[in-house]
């Protein structure tokens, strides 16, 4: 193991020098360079698989970058020895943009593999003619001699080529299912036809949109609701139409907290278009051309998808969401098809998520504490705690009843079935729960009192405030004077949380797989009121309980007289 070659106790930056030592790389080295020499052979390496293992983050693409300038030193050092990198475009393009010695040590190095239909048609007519044993002529013999007459001629392969991401392991898985089909039905005769070709493209297209879901599912969590929001459908829709269905999909919501997070984070059907995009699985119509654009490797469309526009979902996914149209129809082959290939660096992944949690973060810098700033505060914080509860939160209103004398700032239902907020609502009858928004740095006593006419009924004896003052921790004092008279007198619970406390989940949120983490902060700050603040009212001073007495007593005169009051 590495951890046995190498000295713990040293820094990460001395263990990286120490690593060619240690593992004696130059040994390794010298003894292939002589057993390539004594052989007189070429030793090809054929390293793949590299997208699959990183992602094109800082932090991938230096790890990528690093076997890349490995394999070329190893190239250079050892003349017999062949190394090839095989690459997905979108971490090449990272590794582009992040290393500065790009166009001097590795752009010399690399072949971008371009696949279109002359290649492709050239593909898979050899593959006939190596597995059949047919004489080598024309590749337009040769496909016509292994399909029916319908599918004969380049027209007939494009049609197999709709069903495929113009790729060679597309293409040949879809030709190598459809002569496995044909060879069950005619065991004598192997003649591809329309029927086995369609049938094996609707098992491959149900496997591509699953690898689809599975490949960009930690990107967006909502990928599997989005597509199916198009199954059943058109395949060519206005983009005005595609944002009714997804606005749909939006208005129903999710019980998958990371879902409905991510419902709550995008702007809407125009983010999620974009997104959808990114991960080639729609196309947008170019205005000039008159062809459906198509990207994959995680770029925003070069246009805007506004509702005068218009797309297309890829035709590799058509038969897994029951479209309208055939895939092999007339219709379909007036789709000119153009899947993006230029080296433009963009965006390498979908940034939406990212993007849209920065913007509200942004927001908040621009809004000013005390009065002037308080709607804009309140509207900042109705958003964030859409996004931050998502887990048991739901229809989250901003002054709900701002007509009424007991004008609450923000009210969400708790429709918590697990977690924190099912412990808010089994603990203290919480089922509408109220942020009372203050726009300043500290509570006074008559936001205390104000929280206090709030709660009761279904808004249940737990409420929660939302300052600007950095730290959740209540000041020693008043604060926790105030929220343990609270406790001890009336059985309720203020809890206080801050703008920089909504702002950290945020930036956790920015990776759907931290959800619960939201939760657990919840959690943690519920346990640290049970345990610090509420703790020990009983064992008050005397001077303390007589206030206290005394208040009460006030309070009850005060009841009295309003009573008797005709």
């Amino acid at each position: 193991m590495l951890s046995d070659r190498t000295n713990n106790a040293s820094s990460a930056e001395q263990l990286i020098g120490d690593l060619p030592h240690s593992l004696r790389l130059k040994d390794v080295e010298d003894a292939l360079r002589d057993a390539t020499e004594h052989s007189r052979r070429s030793v090809a390496f054929l390293i793949d698989g590299l997208d699959e293992g990183y992602a094109p983050d800082v932090l991938g693409t230096a790890l990528v970058d690093g076997l890349l300038q490995a394999t070329i030193d190893l190239r250079t050092r050892i003349s017999c020895v062949k190394p090839v990198v095989f690459l997905r475009d979108n971490i090449l393009r990272a590794v582009q943009q992040n290393d500065q010695d790009y166009s001097k040590h590795i752009e010399p190095t690399v072949l971008r593999m371009h696949w279109d239909v002359e290649s492709l048609f050239a593909f898979a007519t050899r593959r006939f003619r190596i597995a059949f044993g047919l004489a080598p002529e024309a590749n337009r013999k040769i496909w016509d001699a292994c399909v029916s007459t319908e599918m004969g001629g380049v027209a007939g392969f494009k049609r197999c080529l709709q069903h495929t991401l113009y790729r060679p392991r597309d293409l040949l898985a879809l030709l190598n299912d459809s002569i496995f089909l044909s060879a069950r039905r005619h065991p004598t005769r192997m003649r591809l036809v329309r029927h086995d070709i369609q049938e094996a493209a609707r098992r491959i297209s149900i496997s591509r949109l699953d690898d689809l879901k599975k490949e960009y599912g930690d990107i967006l969590a909502g990928l599997p609701a989005y597509t199916a929001a198009f199954g059943g459908g058109p395949p060519s829709i206005a983009a005005k139409d595609a944002h009714d269905l997804l606005s749909t999909t939006l208005a129903q919501g999710s019980k998958q907290t990371e879902v409905q997070q991510e419902f709550d984070i995008l702007s809407g059907p125009v983010d999620i278009l974009k997104g959808l995009y990114s991960v080639g699985f729609i196309g947008v119509r170019d205005a000039g051309s008159g062809s459906y654009v198509f990207c994959h490797d995680g770029r925003a469309p070069s246009q805007d998808i506004g509702e005068s526009g218009r797309i297309l979902v890829h035709p590799c996914y058509w038969m897994a969401l029951n479209v309208e149209d055939d895939p092999g129809s007339e219709a379909c082959d007036a789709q000119e098809i153009y899947d993006e290939y230029d080296i433009r660096i963009a965006s390498e992944t979908p940034e939406i998520r990212k993007s849209r949690i920065r913007h509200i973060l942004a927001r908040l810098d621009d809004v000013p504490e005390g009065g002037e700033g308080s709607a804009a505060f309140e509207d900042w914080c109705a958003d964030a705690i859409r996004i931050c509860f998502a887990k048991g939160l739901r229809n989250v209103q901003l002054r709900p009843n701002r007509t009424a004398r007991l004008r609450r700032d923000i009210v969400a239902t708790n429709l918590a079935e697990d977690g924190a907020w099912r412990r808010i609502r089994e603990d203290y009858g919480t089922r509408q729960v109220i942020f009372e928004v203050k726009n300043v740095g500290q509570l006074k006593s008559a936001d205390y009192q104000q929280m206090l006419s709030y709660l009761g009924g279904d808004y249940g004896r737990v409420g929660f405030f939302v300052t600007r003052l950095g730290t959740i921790e209540l000041r020693k004092g008043r604060d926790v004077e105030w929220v343990r008279d609270m406790y001890s007198q009336h059985d309720v619970l203020p809890v206080k949380i801050t703008a920089e406390f909504l702002k950290k989940q945020l930036r956790r949120l920015e990776s759907p797989q931290k959800h619960d983490a939201v939760d657990n902060s919840i959690h943690s700050i519920l346990d640290s009121y049970a345990r610090l603040y509420v703790v020990g009212q009983s064992n008050s001073s005397s001077a303390k309980q007589k206030r206290n007495e005394r208040r009460a007593k006030r309070r009850h005169r005060r009841e009295g007289k309003a009573g008797r009051q005709p």
